[in-house]
């Protein structure tokens, strides 16, 4: 007799083992991930596309460049010129005034030219250092606020010399006129400045040793 086989119990389940993550790793943030490296990134990033992009035109089509960087270039010309009856970049040798006495340059002209020049135009740096050898020199600011073109609102018109001589000692005393247009609300006044220079020569150079006024009125 065959007795059966004991009932097989059955195996338990596997015991699911916890899978343990390790911690993150801390990472160094790199510079550029910074705050404020990403703000200046999206600051700046427009800027640079658009240089880029204005590379790339600019190569391919040059003459088209070329031909706009020319007009531009003759319209601030032209807008300088209406407005302030001056072409940008102004150039001392280039201005029509010239100080003569019988067709000859006065002595020391072209440091009165310049201290006049330099007035003319409102720039005080030059001026200030025109008048370096000047004992008891003008105020340069005063000067420019009260007679230059761009603060004065004043149009110079003419610069004519009235007298140059000699003296023993070979200094010279210059005295020149300024012709200028006042605007104005009511209208255009006429007036003139008189300036009286002082200079000396000093080997081929000349010195500047005085710049003062001595008239400024209206002319009918």
């Amino acid at each position: 007799m065959i007795s059966p086989s004991p009932t097989q119990q059955p195996l338990p389940p596997p015991i699911a083992k916890e899978i343990q993550t390790p911690p993150p790793l801390k990472t160094k943030r790199r510079v550029g991930e910074t705050p404020l490296a990403l703000f200046l990134k999206n600051l700046f990033r427009p800027l640079i596309k658009g240089i880029y992009y204005l590379i790339r035109f600019v190569r391919r089509h040059f003459v088209f460049a070329l031909v706009a960087l020319i007009l531009l270039t003759l319209s601030s010309f032209m807008t300088s010129y209406l407005l302030t009856k001056e072409t940008p970049y102004n150039v001392v040798g280039s201005d029509p005034f010239q100080l003569t006495v019988n067709g000859k340059m006065v002595a020391g002209g072209d440091k009165i030219k310049n201290w006049l020049y330099h007035l003319r135009e409102g720039n005080m740096v030059a001026l200030s250092l025109d008048q370096q050898n000047i004992k008891q020199a003008l105020d340069p600011q005063e000067l420019i606020d009260a007679f230059s073109q761009p603060k004065a609102n004043l149009e110079w018109k003419a610069i004519n010399v009235i007298s140059s001589y000699s003296q023993p000692d070979t200094t010279v005393d210059t005295f020149v006129a300024i012709e200028y247009v006042s605007r104005g609300p009511g209208g255009d006044t006429k007036g003139v400045v008189i300036w009286h220079f002082f200079t000396i020569a000093q080997g081929s150079d000349s010195l500047l040793l005085g710049a003062s006024l001595v008239n400024n009125r209206p002319t009918l």
